[in-house]
């Protein structure tokens, strides 16, 4: 049995293939095989946590669960928000939960206030260089038919601006509702541009900025 720690991406594919191997050899308990299999699940769940976050479910997100689950029921949340048609708004995501219905939903059926306050857009700020000054217009427009060539309806929910810092270097500023959106969309400038041309890339939650 020969084990490596899981540094990088590489580490990571190669560990996932080596448990799919271990896995399709259906090893008994208390053998050399299982224990590998174990030791490389627990490397790989301890990377992708790292890395692979998921994303933490949005206000509607969790109310849509709720009810599912049948934790609350939809008279519940009528009397949480104070009606029928604005249960309909909030789980349409028309409208943004107030502080007075945060207070209600927690202190009336228990549901944690975290996951109820909406969390303004992350963004990914790349650097590319060695594109040269290129005109925002044309390159905000370059990135959305690349978005929408990528499929999932990307370019729906990303947005993109574009900030020539000087001659040799523009930042691409991705913003999008969830980061899995963001990865989606950065893997799409990397696959695009290439990875040597991005120099620096940084993650920032604007408080009040819009795209």
């Amino acid at each position: 049995m020969s084990i490596h720690p899981v540094r990088n991406e590489s580490d990571y594919e190669t560990a996932l293939n080596t448990i799919e191997h271990l896995m399709d050899l259906n090893s008994g308990a208390n053998t050399a095989e299982a224990d590998e299999l174990e030791i490389l699940t627990t490397l790989v769940e301890a990377w992708e946590d790292q890395h692979y976050p998921l994303p933490k479910p949005t206000p509607v997100e969790l109310l849509h669960f709720v009810l599912e689950q049948g934790m609350i029921s939809r008279k519940d949340l009528e009397t949480a928000l104070g009606s029928s048609a604005r249960v309909s708004e909030v789980l349409g995501g028309e409208r943004n939960l107030s502080a007075a219905m945060l207070v209600r939903l927690h202190e009336g059926f228990g549901l944690p206030l975290a996951p109820l306050i909406p969390r303004p857009r992350p963004e990914v700020w790349l650097d590319l260089c060695g594109l040269g000054r290129v005109s925002p217009r044309k390159a905000i427009k370059a990135m959305m038919e690349l978005l929408a060539a990528a499929g999932n309806a990307l370019s729906e929910r990303v947005e993109v601006r574009v900030i020539p810092l000087d001659d040799m270097t523009t930042r691409l500023v991705l913003q999008a509702a969830r980061s899995t959106d963001l990865r989606c969309a950065e893997d799409v400038v990397r696959k695009s541009f290439g990875s040597g041309v991005i120099a620096r890339r940084q993650v920032a939650w604007p408080v009040a900025e819009s795209a």
